[in-house]
């Protein structure tokens, strides 16, 4: 009978198996994963330009620059605003009450049209009134 590793292969693979899997382990283990990028919004003085904000109010109201936009104007007024622009940020500032499918939806379509989507940190419904 044929065997593809004789007695001390076997015994070696069984050796080696946990001692690759523990040192995969520790290699990553002062990783953190990458999930969605929040950062506090720049200050304008420190800017080149003025930073682009698409906020979501609790209503699911969308405003692109403190102005009242749809998702299908989104687009064009996205366009409109990079044209002097060599780097295309937009921050979104979602009301944290939303389901999550709201801003999930707009950071599909702003990245479509090559976005670079930077998510700020969020307050609670209570605290955005009058914010929008």
């Amino acid at each position: 009978m044929h065997r593809l590793l004789p007695k001390y292969g076997l015994l070696l693979v069984s050796m080696l198996v946990p001692v690759v899997i523990s040192i995969s382990m520790l290699s990553n283990a002062g990783q953190a994963s990458m999930g969605f990028r929040i950062l506090p919004l720049p200050r304008v003085q420190d800017l080149r330009w003025k930073p682009l904000v698409l906020r979501i109010d609790a209503q699911e109201h969308w405003y692109f620059d403190g102005k009242p936009v749809s998702e299908n104007e989104l687009g064009k007024v996205l366009r409109r605003a990079w044209t002097s622009r060599p780097v295309w940020i937009v921050y979104l500032d979602a009301c944290r009450d939303l389901e999550v499918r709201v801003p999930i939806h707009a950071m599909d379509l702003m990245q479509g049209l090559g976005a670079t989507v930077l998510m700020l940190p969020t307050r609670s419904h209570e605290s955005r009134q009058g914010a929008f």
